[in-house]
């Protein structure tokens, strides 16, 4: 076995563990780097072009800087955000197999839907005289240790992947199997009970529908996909948007809070409190016996996160590279799958913080870094 099959091998193994427990991934991560280091006599490195070398220095720059100068080293989670996109680049830029790029994915997909299932056999057994209970039960029934709103990402992301690839499956009953596993995901997503999840996989299923039947359609209505987020956040701004969507929640506290974080943006909105700082600055501005200062409770909003620490500054920084390889793709399946992975973050983004977590980080960094590889940028894989 060649050392380059071996490190493929590693790298599927990577794939399917990224939703299993972190301990897993981690595992699975160290030994693509190792034999990554086995193969160092034809390692490869670049970036994508002149300005997103320049784009990332500056993040970089900027990152270090306010966390030193008026943040705190008490919270490294953008660092190690940025190390983790760092080494998946490397590890994506010395995967060989660029003319069938999107096959290591399948393993993903393959990891995400068998944790899901485990934790719906589980779920059966133990409410088989009950199935409205599994409802909303994951937290309770689940043996793979990921949080419900992270296992909903990686849900939605599989069956975009399973989607596009399943275009190439070589089977006469091609489209029973899409029907088996559009009832499948919903079967799980019932079980996890996640609004935000549900809501995703009906955006992405109005999206997959426009790429099947007007592709010119899809130009017009693929920016407000993407700028939907910022929408709804301006709309949540109005008192009588924040009663509705209280009455929906079924309680107040993420309302409290989110008013709570807006009014600490706006203090200082372009370079913010401080790196590292978010938790206590919120803390500070929370009464003492509300819900959240009890629990420590965080913004529960990337967005609302990376601007309280660094701002617009941060934010654009952040959330710039997302927008940079939107607008670099061509027409062709990779751009499909970037622009609903995009989608996917954005829209999770506003309810929670996705990079306070491992399954976040990781999940982030594992595409966005494949996205951004300039191999794959230039593939046209569209079969």
């Amino acid at each position: 076995m060649t050392r380059q099959k071996l490190y493929r091998y590693s790298l599927n193994l990577f794939s399917f563990c990224l939703c299993f427990d972190p301990d897993w991934s981690a595992k699975a991560l160290m030994l693509c780097v190792f034999i990554l280091i086995l193969n160092y006599k034809s390692f490869n490195f670049n970036f994508p072009s002149k300005f997103f070398t320049f784009f990332f220095i500056i993040s970089i720059t900027y990152l270090l800087a306010n966390q030193l100068l008026i943040g705190s080293l008490d919270d490294l989670r953008l660092l190690k955000y940025i190390g983790l996109l760092i080494l998946l680049y490397i590890i994506w830029a010395n995967y060989r197999d660029a003319n069938e790029n999107i096959s290591v994915f399948y393993y993903f997909v393959a990891g995400v839907y068998i944790v899901g299932l485990l934790n719906i056999t589980i779920g059966v057994y133990f409410n088989l005289e009950n199935i409205q209970g599994l409802y909303n039960s994951w937290e309770i029934i689940r043996i793979i240790d990921i949080q419900k709103i992270y296992y909903g990402m990686y849900l939605n992301m599989a069956y975009i992947i399973f989607f596009f690839s399943g275009k190439s499956i070589k089977l006469h009953y091609k489209f029973l199997l899409f029907i088996l596993i559009l009832i499948l995901t919903i079967a799980i997503l019932f079980v996890v009970g996640s609004m935000a999840s549900n809501i995703v996989f009906l955006l992405i299923n109005i999206y997959l529908i426009i790429v099947l039947i007007n592709k010119r359609l899809l130009k017009i209505l693929t920016p407000f996909f993407l700028l939907g987020p910022i929408i709804v956040l301006l709309i949540l701004l109005l008192p009588s948007a924040q009663d509705i969507f209280s009455s929906i929640d079924g309680e107040k506290s993420r309302m409290r809070n989110f008013n709570i974080n807006k009014n600490i943006i706006y203090e200082n909105p372009f370079f913010g409190h401080g790196i590292g700082n978010e938790r206590r600055i919120m803390q500070m501005s929370r009464g003492e016996k509300s819900w959240e200062f009890i629990n420590n409770y965080h913004a529960h909003n990337e967005f609302f996160e990376l601007l309280i620490g660094g701002g617009v500054c941060l934010l654009i920084l952040i959330y710039g590279y997302f927008i940079y390889l939107v607008r670099f793709y061509s027409e062709n399946t990779i751009r499909y799958l970037a622009i609903c992975f995009v989608v996917i973050i954005f829209y999770f983004s506003l309810i929670e913080s996705v990079l306070l977590r491992f399954h976040g980080m990781i999940f982030i960094a594992y595409f966005l870094s494949f996205f951004l590889n300039n191999k794959f940028l230039k593939t046209n894989y569209n079969r």
